[in-house]
């Protein structure tokens, strides 16, 4: 069995988003089990986690719960695969919470069964890894990170950013949305912004798992093996600095966090835990443990689960439940105000309620209201509804507008997002333009009527 070769999240939503069903004869989602299978796939269950969770204690206790469990028929009258897969997800949580631990059934995506209340980590969305860059103040660079993925395209986006951008007096990286992913596209940016070889992070995986699946990382000049205790397999990621330095390598750099998640915590921990950068925002999403994706139960089930772990070197903590603390914590959608004051820029004031008026009305599928000075826009669509003619109207959560100068605003709440109004010759708004986050502009013209 190979597992998905990925930073914890993203390897299994990708696989999810893009693997096809698995036709091996078997009963796929939503079909009857019978008793022998689905103690059977406890049991395969319980030996993978047994031999490959990175805790080998942790693994032991899952093994020996699923088992027992099965021995007593406690899953014998589970008729469904899906409702199997949640409820040896949600067991396996209740006897040990971690971030990434999964189980799917093949060709499913179907939505974890996590319990209310617990912080679950969402999905990648669409788009490019990076996107939003700008300048602020005209010497301050901007970009919002919306995953890491490892592809080639990835990296030289980051690196053609950094170059783009390389006489910025500072630097801000936007994680407020980042989900995760792996290390590429980071030692790109680690390139550009340290001078010397840097210890960033640790990472450690268990043995039985790369005997068993290989490495889930490839060793490099940035990832470098080390000596480890028995059953673990350590490494030191690295900053390996371009030659010759960007001028990005002396530059204060800032980190805005949020909803950051996975390899996107790996990242804001490499730059806090290096003294390289100072973050702001709120606590990340607390998913520490990386891993890779594996079959059991004759191909119809899968299981992401976790072999390895990334530390700070100096302390020896992670950030697995509790995520990595802000150095300044603030609501997530103040963090770039507060990491543009502290560069000393202040940002252009609301306009005037006269002024904002201008802008309110209804544009394609999106409505700009404005409520006690503030701006909003709020997307309204019309979903089909195959029980009536008429469809049904959903209306989506409303936006702050925060202006960005020029008739243009930001939505705080999806960093990198940016709305542009246009003015005729007689200066009436009559059209909006959201940017997407790959980079197109979608425009709609003002409705006549509002």
């Amino acid at each position: 069995m190979n597992p998905s070769r990925c930073h914890g999240l993203p390897a299994l939503l990708l696989a999810l988003l893009l693997a096809l069903p698995i036709a091996l004869g078997a009963p796929v989602s939503g079909a009857e089990n019978t008793t022998p299978d689905t103690r059977r796939a406890a049991a395969e269950l319980a030996t993978l986690l047994e031999d490959t969770y990175l805790f080998p204690d942790i693994g032991k206790r899952y093994a020996t719960h699923l088992r027992a469990r099965a021995a007593e028929g406690a899953y014998d009258e589970v008729a469904k695969a899906e409702d199997l897969a949640a409820r040896l997800e949600t067991e396996l949580n209740e006897l040990h919470e971690d971030a990434h631990l999964r189980i799917r059934t093949n060709g499913s995506d179907a939505k974890s069964s996590g319990q209310p209340g617990r912080r679950r980590l969402r999905g990648i969305p669409p788009g490019p890894a990076i996107s939003g860059a700008r300048w602020f103040d005209e010497d301050i660079a901007y970009v919002a990170i919306n995953l890491l993925p490892g592809d080639q395209a990835s990296q030289q986006a980051m690196a053609a950013f950094l170059d783009e951008y390389r006489a910025a007096r500072a630097l801000i990286l936007d994680l407020r949305a980042c989900p995760g992913g792996t290390l590429p596209v980071m030692d790109v940016l680690f390139s550009r912004i340290f001078s010397e070889r840097t210890h960033l992070v640790t990472m450690d995986t268990r043995v039985e798992s790369e005997r068993r699946n290989g490495a889930v990382f490839t060793d490099s000049a940035a990832l470098t093996r080390e000596s480890a205790p028995d059953g673990i397999v350590r490494r030191y990621h690295w900053a390996v600095p371009a030659s010759p330095s960007s001028p990005l390598a002396d530059k204060p750099v800032y980190v805005l966090t949020g909803s950051t998640g996975s390899a996107c915590e790996h990242l804001a921990l490499a730059l806090k835990a290096s003294d390289r950068a100072t973050l702001i925002g709120t606590p990340t999403m607390g998913a520490g443990h990386y891993g890779g994706i594996q079959d059991f139960g004759d191909g119809r089930f899968n299981a992401f689960v976790p072999v390895g772990r990334t530390f700070d070197p100096q302390t020896g903590d992670d950030w697995e439940g509790s995520g990595v603390a802000p150095h300044v914590e603030t609501p997530a959608e103040d963090a770039l105000d507060h990491a543009l004051a502290r560069l000393g820029v202040e940002r252009e004031a609301p306009p005037a309620i006269e002024s904002a008026e201008s802008y309110v009305g209804l544009y394609g599928n999106r409505r700009i209201t404005l409520d006690d000075g503030t701006l909003y826009l709020q997307r309204i669509d019309v979903q089909p509804n195959g029980q009536t003619s008429g469809g049904r109207r959903r209306i989506a959560p409303k936006l702050e507008l925060r202006p960005l100068g020029n008739e243009e605003f930001e939505l705080p709440r999806i960093p990198g997002a940016r709305v542009r109004f246009e003015r005729d010759e007689s200066g009436q708004v009559v059209r909006l333009a959201v940017q997407q986050r790959d980079g197109r502009w979608e425009e709609a013209d003002r409705d006549s009527g509002q």
